[in-house]
């Protein structure tokens, strides 16, 4: 089952760590050797009293040999990292710089069937959350393990942080050394029962007290007061009810016929098991917030879909920036057309479609392009808070699994790519194109209705000098000659209005005709702006999100659907060890 878990984040968390202790335990079950009943001693920190409490354990009341206490009470003197007090005789104490040896004939160490090893380890040993390495296994084989806290030095929160694992663990003793109101106390216990932290027992015990009443009767064991005096103490430190709950750990071994081997497999079998489930809780936890990211960065995504015309454009109707670019161009383009009246147009016919172009270059839609730089800082937001996002689905964070190295290069990858960037033809294309299409083709035939006003005019000119001419000189004209030259200038006169006339509103069609062109092209470039910005959200400013969110999600239903079958797995595990044990 170790080796289904999820990667662990410290040693403890790991499955080789428990492929070792698991492997190192089969292998003491198949030797049938007699192993004694490992009991670990280590303090919170360097005031829980770790020390004076195994010292008031172990001491013999009523020994006189100086060589014992001596030996007990100096196994920290060369600084070890860890004790180990073993029963034995003669007295013997062998010290290196990390660990001492104490062999002692303490009757504390022999009072149960099985024989009783102690180890104690230093307090740093035990750092936040995560024990060392030389410690870890220690504290995962004992068959029993005694955690001395003093709530004064240490709160309940910083014990969660250095000791909360091992506090779930049914084979914990969690020894509090000073003194605790009974309302404190279940206080304390309200707090670790928050975090689902039941350790297997607790008690308060008074160390330096019980320690002292030994001392105080080891020099006068005679004297009856000192007898007393020594009851008394040594009962009202509690010492006594902390061994008593030691036994009642360590005797099931005994009394339902297990090896003290065989109840240590059990017993780490359900250290895996809770371990395991624990971290299958917590990483089926960070999927759902994964997957509630993921929901908030897509509702952002419609959000920004939704608003995106506003606060790029600007909002909708008069006030829209479009509307104003392209009604501002629309009134420089108009007064340049009313100020080429006809006459003015006569004299520059072939600059018609230049000048008109050159103001519509001028006017149309220059401010637009600054816009482009609203959909970059966009971008840079939504690819800057996704990249930190899968960032923070590294080890060790509990959703670690999620981590994808293909999924954070692919997207690396599209974002250098050409069609990732933003430049300033991405949103002003649009305007470009329309730009385009009045120059393409309404300018043309603005420049081509001018001219044929000003051939129609000349035509009527010559047309009506032509007529008068005719009518003058024509022998198929009857009347008096007065007349005849009277009516021919007349008619010739009329003719030349008639087309001046006609040119003159020819040219006002023409420019009216424009400007509904204009109009038309100037709604097609709003529908057109809408669309390519809704494209470039799409396309470039949100791909990296959505791509992101597309696969993270796909990756955690997965993951999902493994922690169910693990969870399965995890469940007849439970079973087949209610049944056994």
């Amino acid at each position: 089952m170790p080796s289904q878990a999820a990667q662990g984040r410290s040693i403890v968390d790991s499955s080789q760590f428990w492929t070792g202790v698991l492997g190192n335990t089969s292998s003491a079950i198949s030797s049938r050797e007699q192993f004694p009943a490992n009991v670990i001693v280590i303090g919170v920190d360097g005031w829980s009293q770790a020390p004076t409490l195994l010292s008031a354990l172990v001491e013999e009341p009523y020994s006189s040999d100086k060589t014992y206490s001596d030996a007990l009470h100096n196994r920290w003197a060369e600084g070890p990292r860890k004790v180990t007090v073993r029963y034995g005789s003669p007295v013997q104490s062998n010290s290196s710089a990390f660990e001492t040896e104490v062999i002692i004939p303490s009757t504390w160490l022999q009072r149960l069937d099985v024989p009783l090893q102690v180890t104690e380890l230093h307090p740093t040993l035990l750092r936040n959350g995560e024990p060392s390495p030389e410690s870890a296994e220690k504290l995962i084989s004992a068959d029993a393990v005694i955690l001395s806290w003093n709530p004064l030095t240490t709160p309940v929160s910083a014990l969660k942080t250095k000791a909360g694992d091992l506090l779930r663990r049914p084979n914990v003793i969690l020894t509090i050394t000073s003194s605790v109101p009974d309302s404190q106390m279940e206080h304390i216990q309200e707090l670790l029962n928050r975090d689902d932290i039941r350790p297997g027992k607790i008690v308060t015990v008074d160390p330096s007290r019980g320690l002292s009443a030994i001392m105080e009767l080891k020099a006068d064991p005679k004297s009856s007061s000192s007898v007393l005096k020594y009851q008394i103490d040594f009962s009202g430190s509690q010492v006594s009810a902390l061994s008593m709950k030691l036994d009642a750990i360590l005797s099931g071994t005994v009394a339902e016929g297990w090896s003290v081997a065989s109840r240590r497999a059990f017993s780490q079998m359900h250290a895996v098991h809770d371990l395991i489930s624990r971290m299958l809780d917590q990483e089926k936890r960070a999927l759902g917030k994964v997957l509630c990211s993921i929901h908030d960065i897509r509702q952002q995504i419609e959000e920004l879909r939704v608003k995106a015309e506003v606060d790029v454009l600007g909002p909708s109707g008069e006030k829209n920036i479009v509307n104003v670019a392209l009604e501002s161009a629309r009134k420089e383009l108009k007064a340049k057309l009313d100020s080429l009246t006809f006459w003015r147009m006569v004299w520059r016919i072939d600059e018609i479609a230049s000048t008109v172009g050159a103001t519509l270059d001028a006017h149309w839609c220059k401010h637009l392009e600054s816009q482009t730089g609203k959909l970059s800082s966009l971008q840079d937001k939504y690819t800057s808070q996704t990249m930190s996002f899968l960032a923070s689905l590294h080890e060790p964070s509990p959703a670690a699994s999620l981590h994808s190295a293909v999924l954070v290069n692919r997207l690396q990858q599209l974002s250098s790519s050409p069609s990732y960037a933003l430049n300033t033809d991405t949103l002003t294309g649009p305007i470009y194109k329309r730009r385009a299409q009045i120059l393409g083709y309404p300018t043309p035939r603005l420049h081509i209705k001018a001219q044929q006003a000003v051939a129609g005019t000349f035509t009527g000119l010559f047309g009506g000098a032509g007529l008068s001419w005719w009518l003058a000189f024509s022998e198929n004209i009857v009347g008096i000659a007065g007349a005849e030259a009277a009516t021919a200038a007349g008619a010739g006169g009329l003719v030349a209005a008639l087309s001046l006339r006609w040119a003159v509103g020819k040219w006002q069609k023409a420019k009216k005709r424009w400007l509904q062109d204009f109009d038309r092209v100037c709604d097609g470039t709003q529908r057109d702006l809408q669309a390519t910005l809704k494209r470039a959200i799409d396309d470039n400013v949100t791909i990296i999100a959505s791509q992101a969110c597309d696969q993270l999600q796909e990756l955690a239903v997965q993951r999902k659907e493994e922690i169910g079958r693990l969870q399965d797995e995890l469940a007849a595990l439970k079973a087949e060890l209610d049944k056994a044990g």
